[in-house]
């Protein structure tokens, strides 16, 4: 279950905390050893600069610990669309596709069948055409030229008639014949046309019944008409995807025998993602639908992505007593993938009160965090537990008092004095910005205070700047060296505010 931390309340649980035991759930607390003791010219040569801690408003937030997650109506999984094997496959994982693109082709005995199935069928109804035509031409001549004879009897009739030769009924007789001959050759284009028309149906309804199934499998029209033309095959079939986005599962490959309910290729639209978390029962007033997030990752832990709460389920986990909600995120370029885990922060409307220190100030050591106080003129290694990340300043919830006086600048340098003086010699860090490399180093036991004389000063100097240009150095050849910093200053709840 996601980790929460409630902003919002921290402040008051603090306060109540340092009432009693600030650090009741075993964390180390107080003194981190003896006091440093600087002369002026010490403090002069380090550039120890000291600030009066004090509460200041903060903005209330939630925090919570989501897992990212592809949003399944922006998935397309694409199934083999018929039973064959994989002759070709076009893509690999990782790589983006646009609609339309082909993703592999197919060879299938079916569709070998079909494209057969569909030439015969176009044959045979063709043939047949042919044969009804010549037959049915057979009759529309004969009853053509029975017109033609007809014609020619009735002008030759009439023409008596008129020249007073012929008789009337001669003539009224060629010109009944005539309208008989004309009828009878009506009759027979009547009949070819229909027969002809018949045979075109049938061949149409057939071979688009074909067509179309060779359509739905992915056979396009030019293919199919080159087919009919050349009267050749179809062995293979492309298999397009019809939406565009990001290859994200392939279990296709050459030569592999498939089914139509195997899948073949998943693309995913990465645009938004979803990040799922849980919300605790207390702080379900505090998120509505549509509430904006401001969301961190890991790996880019210097920028943030911009999110929204998009589902709030109706239900209550009744063993850890949260509430889950998903988080809709924009994934600016593409750069964050699913299964990463996220901090998702919640601003809420109810302002907290806590003491905020600079990075510069706070000292990670072997997994907690001190800081230097200033008490007469010495500066003691005091424990703190550290809050939410505020840009360049870091929430401090208990550990330091307002009105105490903490070293601000020059803590690093004091902390070397510190690790020198127990004998500790390993590389150690304080979280100055975002990225720093941590190193941890070995606890050993305090002996005694002292006294720094301007020559171990000028060592001590010389020794910071010699480990600065060291870190840089390590850090240019291994960038990715970056990234424990920011998961070693990350909030840390104490174990009697940390709920499962």
């Amino acid at each position: 279950m996601s980790s929460l931390v409630c902003a919002n309340n921290a402040g008051a649980q603090d306060h109540d905390h340092h009432d009693k035991d600030p650090f009741s759930n075993g964390e180390p607390h107080g003194g981190a050893g003896d006091g440093i003791k600087l002369t002026d010219q010490g403090k002069t040569a380090i550039g120890i600069e000291v600030r009066n801690a004090e509460r200041r408003a903060l903005p209330g937030r939630i925090v919570t610990t989501g897992k990212l997650e592809s949003i399944p109506t922006q998935e397309y999984v694409q199934h083999a669309p018929i039973a064959g094997r994989v002759e070709q496959v076009f893509v690999q994982p990782g790589q983006y596709v646009q609609p339309g693109q082909t993703l592999l082709s197919l060879s299938s005995p079916e569709l070998q069948q079909l494209g057969a199935q569909l030439l015969q069928e176009k044959t045979q109804i063709e043939a047949e055409v042919t044969a009804k035509k010549a037959e049915l031409d057979g009759d529309v001549s004969q009853a053509q030229t029975q017109r033609d004879l007809s014609e020619t009897t009735y002008k030759r009739e009439l023409q008596l008639f008129e020249e007073r030769i012929g008789s009337q009924k001669s003539m009224q007789q060629a010109k009944a014949e005539l309208e008989l001959a004309l009828n009878r050759l009506t009759v027979a284009k009547q009949k070819r046309q229909a027969a002809l028309n018949a045979l075109r149906t049938r061949l149409s309804i057939n071979v688009d019944s074909l067509r179309q199934r060779l359509r739905q499998l992915g056979v396009s029209d030019v293919n199919i008409a080159k087919m009919l033309s050349n009267r050749n095959g179809i062995t293979s079939v492309p298999v397009r995807t019809v939406r565009g986005g990001l290859v994200t599962e392939l279990t296709a490959s050459a030569g592999q025998s498939i089914e139509p309910a195997n899948p073949l290729v998943k693309v995913s639209n990465l645009t938004t993602l979803w990040a799922t978390a849980n919300i605790y029962e207390s702080d379900m007033s505090k998120v509505r639908l549509g509430q904006p997030i401001s969301v961190r990752i890991g790996a880019f832990p210097k920028q943030q992505f911009a999110g929204r709460i998009t589902f709030i389920s109706s239900e209550v986990d009744p063993t850890t007593r949260t509430l889950p909600v998903k988080v809709e995120v924009i994934n600016k370029g593409s750069k964050i993938k699913p299964g990463m885990f996220a901090e998702l922060s919640l601003q809420t409307s109810e302002p907290v009160y806590s003491i905020t220190l600079p990075r510069d100030a706070v000292i990670a050591d072997k997994g907690h965090y001190l800081a230097y106080v200033q008490e007469g003129n010495e500066y003691k290694p005091t424990f703190v537990e550290i809050g939410n990340s505020l840009g360049d300043e870091i929430e401090i919830r208990s550990g330091i008092t307002a009105g105490q006086k903490v070293v601000v600048r020059g803590a690093f340098q004091l902390d070397a004095q510190r690790l020198k003086s127990i004998g500790d010699t390993a590389l150690f860090t304080h979280p100055t910005e975002e990225g720093h490399e941590e190193h941890e180093h070995e606890e050993g036991k305090s002996t005694n205070n002292q006294l720094l004389s301007p020559q171990l000063l000028i060592l001590v100097s010389i020794a910071f700047v010699l480990g600065a240009v060291i870190t840089a150095m390590i850090q240019k050849r291994h960038p990715f060296m970056v990234a424990p910093t920011k998961a070693k200053l990350e909030p840390k709840v104490p174990d009697t505010e940390k709920r499962s």
